[in-house]
């Protein structure tokens, strides 16, 4: 019997597991479960199968182990693992006063706030929240804003966003671009979101406003806030008057 050197090593997960395909020599190593009941091992070219060991790894993770299965290098070995799932939940939303926030491609929860009502009477002195982060010439950033429930599946606001570029100039506008979660009262608008590339190295600023409406029947609310590509946003400014 010799071990076997499999090139593709693919772990089925039966009873609410889930698929993993890698290549590997030693075993899969997964994060994906609580517990492990049996894992077996099975050699589709050869026929053969046995019962795969199970190595616990440093940081929780299991090690599925089936050298001991007679086979060549290019057999291909299925893993059956019976087990329980790791159950795994989203970072809840919090104020990113403190910390910075928002950006989800580094794990980070979406930042959330809310902002006064602007009237259209008062449409030249629009209060809102600021938010700054760091950024390099030709970054990516996709930042969005989106509403929360009022407690009737709508939101009193109605979202606008601004990003200011390093030089204190708009850059762009994101106001109404993709479907907000929860429908402004004031009409089925859409909610904000600027996906771009920068265009200069330096500190950028995003505002968050209530858009005035006629008739005024959004009166500001809380929002949602994300910045991927941003490493992560700052409040810097919480209900200012803003220079839009």
């Amino acid at each position: 019997m010799q071990p076997c050197m499999y090139s593709t090593l693919t772990a089925i997960l039966l009873l609410g597991l889930a698929a993993l395909h890698v290549n590997a020599q030693d075993g899969t190593v997964s994060s994906d479960f609580d517990t492990i009941e049996r894992v077996f091992c099975l050699n589709s070219t050869t026929g053969g199968s046995i019962d795969g060991a199970v190595m616990v790894e440093a940081d929780g993770g299991y090690r599925f182990d089936c050298t001991a299965l007679e086979g060549g290098a290019n057999d291909a070995v299925t893993i059956l693992i019976q087990g329980t799932l790791r159950e795994t939940t989203a970072p809840s939303p919090s104020s990113c006063a403190q910390t910075p926030g928002g950006d989800t491609t580094l794990g980070q929860a979406p930042c959330m706030e809310d902002v006064p009502d602007n009237i259209p009477a008062t449409a030249m002195d629009l209060f809102g929240d600021i938010y700054s982060f760091q950024a390099n010439a030709g970054d990516l950033v996709d930042i969005r804003v989106d509403t929360v429930d009022r407690g009737d599946g709508l939101a009193d606001l109605h979202p606008g966003l601004t990003l200011i570029g390093p030089n204190g100039m708009p850059i762009i506008d994101g106001l109404g671009t993709v479907p907000c979660s929860f429908a402004p009262a004031c009409d089925h608008v859409g909610c904000p979101r600027i996906s771009t590339s920068l265009p200069a190295t330096g500190t950028y600023t995003a505002i968050i406003i209530d858009v005035p409406t006629t008739p005024d029947t959004c009166t500001g609310g809380a929002y949602t806030l994300t910045g991927d590509g941003t490493g992560g946003l700052i409040l810097i400014g919480d209900d200012l008057l803003t220079d839009l």
